[in-house]
C-alpha cells in the first residue's frame, strides 16, 4: 500500500515488522535549496539546527533559512527576528556554529564552503512579529487549517529575501 501514495514527505526506511517497511519521516520532499549544487534539505537544516541548538545559548524562537544570491555573492542567510539577535557575539558564534553543522550534514555544503563557491552563512534581522504576520499571510494564501501549519526551516526560493522586511545583516 506504501507506494500508492504520493504525499511529498521523505522518509527512510528503517527496517521491517514482518513484511512491512518501517519508515522514518525526514522532511516535506519539496523543501530543498540549491543554489551551487549542494542540495541543501530541510531535513539537513534541522538536524544541524538540532545539534547546534543544544550547546549554544542563542535563543531561536522562530527562523527560516534560505538562499540568497546577491553582491556579497550566493550563500544562505537564517532569518531571525530582532529579539533572537541582540547579542551580536553570541550570534556570531552560533552563525559559525550552524555553518559547520551545515557541512557536517551535508557533504556537498561543505565542499562548496571549503572551495569559496558559497559564501558564509549570514544571519538576516526582520522586526519583532515578522513571522507571526507572514505565517498568517501564507495560511491564508495556502488554505488548511492552523492546527496543521508548520512554517518551513527551508525556503528554497532565492529571491525570498526581497519579499522580507530585512533590517541588518550579521556574518559569523
Amino acid at each position: 500500500g506504501l507506494y500508492r501514495y504520493h504525499i511529498s514527505d521523505l522518509v527512510r526506511v528503517t527496517g521491517f515488522f514482518g513484511r512491512t517497511p518501517l519508515v522514518e519521516f525526514l522532511g516535506k520532499g519539496h523543501r530543498f535549496a540549491n543554489l551551487t549544487g549542494e542540495k541543501l534539505s530541510e531535513y539537513h537544516v534541522t538536524r544541524a539546527m538540532d545539534a547546534v541548538a543544544k550547546s549554544s545559548p542563542q535563543p531561536i524562537s522562530a527562523y527560516s533559512l534560505a538562499p540568497v544570491s546577491d553582491d556579497a555573492g550566493p550563500h544562505y542567510a537564517l532569518f531571525l527576528e530582532e529579539p533572537d539577535a541582540t547579542d551580536e557575539p553570541r550570534l556570531k558564534s552560533f552563525l559559525s556554529s550552524l555553518d559547520a553543522a551545515l557541512g557536517a550534514e551535508n557533504i556537498e555544503y561543505a565542499a562548496k564552503r571549503e572551495s569559496s563557491r558559497l559564501g558564509p552563512l549570514r544571519a538576516a534581522i526582520v522586526p519583532t512579529g515578522t513571522w507571526s504576520a507572514w505565517d498568517v499571510a501564507r495560511l491564508a494564501k495556502t488554505g488548511g487549517s492552523a492546527e496543521q501549519y508548520k512554517r518551513p526551516c527551508l525556503i528554497g526560493d532565492v529571491a525570498f529575501k526581497a519579499t522580507m522586511p530585512v533590517r541588518r545583516e550579521l556574518t559569523a
